[in-house]
């Protein structure tokens, strides 16, 4: 099988992507790093934890209006807006003057951060055929390596000698530059060729689930007596707008589309939750600096984003279900060699191994659950589908960390309890990610895959 080139009018529309990608992860990598500064000057250390949950948050909101919305207009509208509700809200985080201003300013970022890849991956559906998403995807990826290595290291610098109000105020320009480079790219995408006949933006749907996931992950932060009870009706209120947001039986992995959408919501619980705690072990386990653990974690950017662009050259002969399950299990085996270095005899730079390991693992396993869920999306309902599964990946995510920060916070009180506590958190995601290869097996195997691409390619 040929692998098709991108035509000029497809490699601008990736270079308007990948920048605006660029932008999103340049905040992320940048803001997280300086929040302890944040912290010491605007006070509030009870509303620390919702500067980040209320990104986080939002952004379920952002993913469903825009893919939902994207499915009636033109893509480039609901991207406008994402791209200003972000701006907006850097530019209010550059002026909170208190810690509850900036957990507004920071919801109104996630809005935005939200709407930008639904409508990448709207993009992505319509202008690009089967043979040509793989690349496509991988490109995406790439876009997070150059904010992974330059957001840790610039933000502290830029708050050291500016202050950190600059941080977010520095971003504002690239913000801007990002919309206008990609409005015509974006335009001409077009509005989908069948125009979905929903009108429900799942507007309340969102906001419902994301009130049920702030209950959740309030519960499990808190103490038994009342935490577990939080926990349980934020699970009761989250699941209604969950099963109604995301494909018919995503939690039964009952076709080939849900299984897809379920095995990325496990991928991302056991990537997340374990990577999460990377910096934590080396630094106050090992007794390593800020500055080696930072290398670490570059190393698994760097091992994603060739694991992204192998699945492009492989997922043609070998489909999504060989490669999703490979990559489960090196992330898996990446996250068992990682756990060698809470054994103080065991040499540190072991670290880099394990990392770079499980960093090739989620490259090979991301990218094809996009392609499976694609395949199988209708031509009207592109937005609304990718919204599902992205919401797997952010409740993924933030279930992953937030139940790996309650293991590592109940074992603190134990002699030992910290390197305990971790290697039980790294331990669960270890059994996570191997549990993840059961949905995976409905994902569409070689046959079709190559049979699909092959069509296209040869067109």
């Amino acid at each position: 099988m040929e692998r098709a080139a991108f035509t000029q009018q497809q490699r601008r529309l990736a270079l308007a992507l990948a920048a605006v990608v660029t932008v999103i992860a340049l905040e992320t990598m940048s803001v997280s790093t300086v929040l302890p500064l944040v912290k010491d000057d605007l006070g509030g250390l009870s509303l620390y934890g919702w500067v980040g949950a209320a990104f986080t948050l939002a952004q379920l909101v952002g993913i469903v209006v825009a893919g939902r919305w994207s499915d009636r207009v033109n893509p480039v509208l609901p991207l406008q807006v994402g791209m200003a509700c972000f701006t907006v809200g850097l530019i209010a985080g550059s002026r909170a003057p208190t810690m509850l201003i900036l957990v507004a300013a920071r919801a109104l970022q996630g809005l935005g951060a939200g709407m930008a890849p639904s409508v990448a991956y709207v993009c992505i559906g319509r202008a690009f055929d089967d043979a040509r998403r793989p690349r496509m995807f991988a490109v995406l990826s790439t876009a997070w390596i150059v904010p992974s290595l330059v957001g840790p290291a610039l933000a502290p610098i830029v708050a050291t000698h500016f202050g950190w109000r600059w941080v977010f105020a520095g971003l504002v320009p690239f913000c801007i530059a990002g919309a206008i480079a990609a409005h015509k790219p974006v335009s001409s995408v077009g509005p989908p060729p069948v125009a979905s006949t929903t009108t429900d933006a799942g507007v309340i749907p969102a906001v419902i689930l994301a009130i049920g996931a702030a209950l959740l992950l309030s519960g499990l932060g808190g103490p038994i007596t009342w935490g577990l009870p939080l926990a349980a009706v934020g699970l009761v209120v989250a699941i209604i707008p969950f099963r109604r947001l995301t494909p018919p039986g995503t939690l039964r992995a009952a076709s080939p589309m849900a299984a897809a959408c379920a095995s990325r919501g496990l991928l991302t619980f056991a990537f997340f939750g374990a990577d999460y705690f990377i910096a934590f072990a080396l630094v106050e386990i090992r007794g390593q600096s800020t500055m080696f653990s930072g290398f670490v974690l570059a190393a698994g950017a760097f091992t994603w984003t060739g694991g992204s662009w192998t699945q492009e050259r492989m997922i043609g002969r070998l489909g999504p279900r060989r490669l999703v399950t490979w990559g489960l299990c090196f992330v898996a085996a990446g996250y068992s060699v990682l756990a060698l270095v809470l054994i103080s005899s065991i040499p540190v730079t072991v670290a880099f191994a394990g990392t770079m390991i499980a960093g090739l693992g989620i490259g090979l396993a991301y990218s094809p659950l996009s392609q499976a869920v694609l395949f199988d999306a209708p031509p009207d309902a592109i937005g609304a589908v990718t919204a599902g599964m992205q919401l797997c990946d952010t409740l993924g995510v933030s279930l992953g960390i937030g139940i790996a920060g309650v293991i590592v916070a109940a074992a603190d009180h134990r002699n030992d309890g910290t390197r305990i506590g971790v290697g039980v958190a790294w331990g669960m995601c270890i059994v996570v990610a191997l549990l993840a290869t059961l949905p995976t097996r409905r994902v569409h195997g070689p046959p079709e895959l190559l049979d699909r691409v092959s069509e296209t390619a040869s067109v």
